[in-house]
């Protein structure tokens, strides 16, 4: 999955993009806030416990950013920021197998005043890993053409986010 992000604050725990299975257990797995002025981001995998690591930089605000969380399985997820890896989380959780629900801009079961503080646009949910090739041409804004095939949705939202 994947964004284009500007922040406007930070705030704790403030999803972004979320890919949920929430018919068998409440497994997610998404990118959130990491702290009220850290400047961080991190990904967060669910099932019975949180499983999460935080971006090694540190993002600012009102400045354009490309996100791109991986789930290649299990025990292996990443995420990149601009193009460059930013976290691995390798602790294990359970398969998320059915995708079931898709959130952009709030975690599913956060209060409505838990929004994120953001401008989120070019939004992609693939079913695959979409590896370095994918990665690379979304950078270069070519999100829409990155397989298609197991391309899930793509929401351009608020057009080019330049």
């Amino acid at each position: 999955m994947a964004c284009r992000v500007k922040f406007t604050a930070f705030h704790t725990g403030r999803g972004i993009i979320s890919a949920i299975d929430d018919t068998t257990g409440n497994k997610m797995f998404n990118v959130s806030q990491s702290g009220s002025t850290s400047g961080k981001i991190r990904i967060v995998a669910r099932n019975t416990q949180f499983r999460s690591t935080d971006s090694t930089s540190t993002l600012s605000l009102d400045t354009w950013y490309d996100i791109i969380a991986i789930y290649r399985d299990s025990t292996d997820r990443e995420l990149y920021v601009d193009g460059t890896s930013e976290a691995v989380n390798i602790d294990p959780v359970n398969s998320i197998s059915t995708i079931n629900s898709l959130s952009v801009g709030q975690i599913p079961d956060q209060s409505p005043d838990d929004s994120s503080s953001c401008v989120i646009a070019d939004v992609c949910f693939w079913t695959s890993n979409i590896g370095s090739s994918g990665i690379s041409r979304y950078s270069n804004r070519e999100s829409h053409t990155i397989d298609p095939a197991n391309l899930v949705t793509y929401w351009p939202l608020w057009g080019s986010a330049s």
